[in-house]
């Protein structure tokens, strides 16, 4: 944690203290995020792999197939 601390502060010997650099900030958030999105799609595309393989030959398992308001 120190080290993730350590990259979105820089210290200015000027002033003796450390200051935040947002620009950092964003990009770790963004890269949460981006990962966060892909771990989710990643858990999504398989359980939909595993559920089209349980009901065999890739079907779908919306029912008889009729359609729906149209």
């Amino acid at each position: 944690m120190d080290n993730i601390l350590t990259y979105c502060y820089h210290y200015d010997p000027q002033t003796n203290k450390h200051s935040l650099i947002v620009a950092r900030v964003v990009q770790l958030g963004g890269l949460v995020t981006m990962c966060s999105l892909g771990g989710f799609m990643l858990a999504m595309f398989r359980k939909d792999a595993r559920q089209n393989i349980v009901d065999g030959a890739g079907k779908t398992s919306t029912g008889t197939g009729t359609k729906v308001n149209g």
